[in-house]
């Protein structure tokens, strides 16, 4: 484990990524590491303290087969993560009360590089299974150490998902409740304090979209990618509905619903004039602008729309009751021969993503759901609660009076282009964020993330705009293709994050492009 630990320190500044491999050179491990541990621990001169190195070099590669020689150099194991754990078991059986200054050094040193990462978290495994305190002490030390230099938000992520890694599949430690919350409250209070959002009025109809958070003065601020791994983090320790998380205050309605904001009733312009139009697909290069004119004025009657998008652990409600397995929730998809009596859902009964580490953080937006799936939730939604509302997907024009709100704007925020609003391409997260990180995006009733992150599926049929004024429009009536709205993580923000920008996807579709879940995602 000492060899482990001290390749790896060796390492730090010769590898840029973690996936490289990780070789260390005869010379640096006979004369680096080995030679001086066999000289101050046996106490050996230095020509026996060499060849006692050599001779061990050779006896781990010969019998133990954790040492593998290569044309390159000797690695730990067949994978960097050997390397990473036994120098994690190092950490761990060498973390004392005893030298307290050389652990707050390595806290403060190496604890927030990347490298070291996978050492830390398998080191508070191993403490944390151990009886006493010894795994809460590494971890309040570890977050101490952040708070003492600069990087707090980065350590209470770390140790809130090291954490995390002991509530599941394990028995927890006693003080794993307590710490929890802790951590928990913390990382709340950075990323989403100052959240708003008006009740629900009994007997209302209950519009499903993404939406969002009031911004909070003075919460901190931290770069994007420091504030997504934090809030992933987050996340996992509010877990799923069955594991005994912390609680996220943000969802305390039934089910884990978030409130929702109330949209008045009013009459709005809809869509973008010719020149608007003009001016977008020279921007983007393309024609897709051409379907957002003529702008024509639409009135609709007051409505409200969940502030937050659906999140994993709610949708985990619906797959954990059966829903896949009910007819009754599946109307449309058994009139188009996408659920069967004997087969159920054409696509089994999880979304595409479930099971991807990447993407199925309870706090990300579920991913890979299609039209119908998103559909056959509400309609679940709606008979579960049976608390006298109806929950629905947003009609098309309903989604964008959401987004431009009562001043007509371009975006959620107003009507230029604001870097860090949203989940775009710009953001360079390459992936879904937890629902409500970006809270400077917030529309003027505060609904969150309708612009980027995930497209959001409207209940319209996709079709062209008519000039004459409307009442409460619904769109097209069935055909190809159903309505998306809002861009994503992948998208260009400035052009395609619109509020007036349109997409479309056929109803059966759960996200096919690059493998990866771009359209079908479900407005709350």
């Amino acid at each position: 484990t000492y060899m482990a630990f001290k390749a790896h320190e060796m390492l730090e500044s010769q590898t840029e990524r973690r996936d490289e491999a990780a070789l260390v050179g005869e010379d640096e491990l006979v004369d680096e590491i080995l030679k001086p541990y066999f000289r101050e621990n046996l106490g050996l001169a230095v020509g026996d303290a060499r060849r006692r190195a050599q001779d061990f070099v050779a006896l781990m590669v010969d019998r133990s087969g954790l040492l593998t020689e290569t044309p390159g150099g000797f690695r730990l194991g067949d994978h960097l993560t050997m390397q990473e754990f036994l120098a994690g078991f190092y950490l761990a059986e060498n973390y004392a009360d005893e030298d307290p200054e050389g652990y707050a050094a390595f806290f403060r040193e190496k604890a927030r590089q990347t490298w070291w990462r996978e050492v830390v978290l398998l080191a508070a495994g191993y403490l944390g299974q151990k009886p006493g305190f010894q795994g809460q002490k590494f971890l309040r030390r570890l977050v101490d150490a952040g708070s003492k230099h600069g990087w707090e938000l980065e350590a209470l992520a770390l140790a809130a998902r090291a954490l995390a890694q002991l509530r599941v599949g394990r028995k927890r430690p006693d003080w794993y409740a307590s710490l929890a919350q802790d951590f928990a409250n913390r990382l709340y209070a950075r990323l989403y304090a100052g959240v708003a959002a008006a009740p629900v009025a009994p007997g209302a109809t209950v519009a499903l979209g993404a939406t969002g958070a009031l911004e909070a003065p003075g919460a901190l601020e931290a770069p994007v990618a420091i504030r997504q791994e934090a809030a992933l983090a987050r996340g996992l320790l509010t877990g799923y509905p069955d594991e005994e998380g912390v609680p996220d205050p943000r969802f305390v309605g039934p089910l884990g619903l978030p409130q929702f904001a109330k949209i008045p009733a009013g009459a709005f312009w809809m869509g973008s004039t010719e020149a608007e139009v003009a001016r977008w697909v020279k921007l983007q290069g393309n024609d897709n602008a051409k379907d957002e004119a003529p702008r024509h004025r639409v009135t609709l009657g007051a409505y409200e729309m969940a502030v937050f998008p659906i999140t994993n652990a709610l949708y985990a409600r619906f797959i954990a009751a059966g829903g896949y397995a009910d007819p009754g929730f599946w109307e449309q998809a058994i009139a188009d021969g996408y659920w069967e009596k004997d087969q159920g859902f054409r696509y089994g009964n999880l979304p595409r993503y479930w099971e991807d580490a990447r993407w199925n953080n309870p706090a990300q937006p579920v991913v890979g759901v299609s039209w119908y799936e998103v559909t056959a939730f509400c309609r679940w939604l709606t008979a579960t609660l049976a608390d006298g509302r109806t929950y629905r997907l947003p009609t098309e024009a309903e989604w964008e009076r959401a987004a431009r709100g009562p001043e007509g704007w371009d975006y959620p925020w107003g009507n230029d282009w604001r870097e860090g609003a949203c989940n775009s391409k710009e953001a360079g997260l390459g992936a879904t964020s937890p629902v409500g990180l970006f809270r400077s995006g917030a529309s003027a009733e505060g609904i969150e993330d309708l612009a980027g992150n995930v497209w959001e599926w409207c209940a319209d049929g996709y079709g062209p705009y008519s000039e004459r004024e409307q009442l409460n429009p619904t769109g097209a009536d069935g055909g190809k293709y159903r309505v998306l709205r809002g861009g994503s993580f992948y998208n260009d923000g400035p052009t395609v994050c619109r509020c007036g920008y349109r997409g479309r996807g056929s109803p059966g579709g759960r996200g096919q492009r690059r493998g990866i879940s771009l359209r079908p995602n479900l407005l709350l």
